[in-house]
């Protein structure tokens, strides 16, 4: 078999399942691998802060399906709204009716009111809507 010599990360210490990885837990190296397949991330800085998508043990080279963008807002918690239209943009508070990853559309409701919308979560805590 033919193999390439790439920068990829390697697991440092065996992770559990939905564990967000963290730096001591993953390694960069340059090692001969098969170039078929599907190209990893190749720094321990792009999946720092990802959770692991199955149990990951110390040893194995991580693929992207691996590691999945953490939570960073969870069901219940109350967010911050931003709500833009053209240049203005009004704020106010809501509660998160499901969990969700940064870029993710999800439901909320205004802490006020029994009504829903569908935001994207913006970060951790935030969410915004926008409207046409």
């Amino acid at each position: 078999d033919v193999e390439v010599l790439r920068r990829v990360v390697v697991v440092a210490q065996d992770v559990e399942r939905g564990t967000p990885v963290s730096n001591p837990m993953v390694r960069d190296v340059e090692m001969w691998v098969s170039p078929r397949g599907e190209a990893g991330p190749t720094s321990a800085g792009q999946v720092v802060g990802k959770r692991a998508r199955r149990t990951l043990r110390s040893g194995e080279v991580l693929r992207g399906a691996d590691l999945e963008e953490a939570v960073v807002i969870e069901r219940g918690a109350l967010v911050h709204v931003t709500c833009l239209k053209g240049g203005i943009g009004v704020q106010a508070r809501g509660q998160a009716m499901e969990d969700g990853r940064e870029g993710d559309m999800i439901e909320c409701r205004r802490v006020d009111s029994k009504k829903c919308f569908r935001a994207r979560v913006d970060g951790t805590g935030r969410v915004v809507v926008v409207l046409d």
